[in-house]
């Protein structure tokens, strides 16, 4: 039998442990892509990545600071972020989360 093909957003909301650093809830991975739900706390420690990733905003406001660029973000959003790139929420609502994907090949690090 196949797997629910819906994922609801409450069910991963409690599936992540807010008292770590970054909390997420991996709803897939595998080596090309990864499928996260994220709810940064009120400092995002979350620090560039090795492969393009795409966050699509699922509930609440904050701002992305991507390398030094603010724009303000909230439910229904889509934010792009390239490998390697500085990138982090700030302020974040209460109720923010977002999905993120993270696909493509893995990329080192300039230089």
């Amino acid at each position: 039998m196949m797997p629910d093909p819906v994922t609801r957003l409450q069910e991963q909301l409690r599936k992540i442990d807010s008292s770590q650093p970054l909390p997420f809830a991996l709803l897939h991975g595998d080596d090309h892509i990864a499928v996260i739900l994220y709810k940064p706390q009120l400092e995002d420690q979350q620090t560039p990545h090795d492969q393009d990733e795409f966050y699509f905003i699922a509930s609440g406001t904050a701002e992305v600071n991507i390398n030094g660029e603010v724009a303000a973000v909230s439910s229904g959003d889509a934010v792009f972020v390239p490998a390697h790139v500085q990138h982090r929420f700030v302020g974040p609502s209460e109720d923010f989360s977002c999905w993120a994907v993270f696909y493509g090949p893995r990329v080192k690090p300039p230089g």
